[in-house]
């Protein structure tokens, strides 16, 4: 799937297009499920649509929790997107009481 980075809202509908497919086939708890979760988060951040983003970024890292364990690097990079934009709001100490 190729994003148009110029047309947040064409790359909206496609990422909601993967996300329903991923429903149908029945991939609530899987990685690719999670990886629409971030691309949807990275649109939604790129719109200034932070707490929609942080929702999005939060879905992903709990799914892959679920599969990899919390000392997995899909979870790390989970945790700095989420780090990342508690920062960007002032909230430091939840960005860091993400990593304890």
């Amino acid at each position: 799937m190729h994003l148009d980075l110029e047309q947040p809202e064409k790359e909206m509908d496609l990422l909601r297009k993967s996300m329903n497919a991923c429903e149908d086939a029945g991939f609530l708890e899987q990685s690719v499920t999670a990886n629409v979760y971030v691309g949807i988060g990275k649109t939604q951040r790129r719109q200034g649509k932070m707490l929609e983003a942080l929702d999005s970024y939060k879905k992903a890292m709990h799914i892959k929790r679920k599969i990899y364990g919390d000392d997995h690097i899909s979870v790390i990079n989970k945790h700095c997107n989420i780090a990342n934009i508690l920062v960007e709001q002032g909230d430091f100490n939840s960005a860091l009481a993400g990593f304890n």
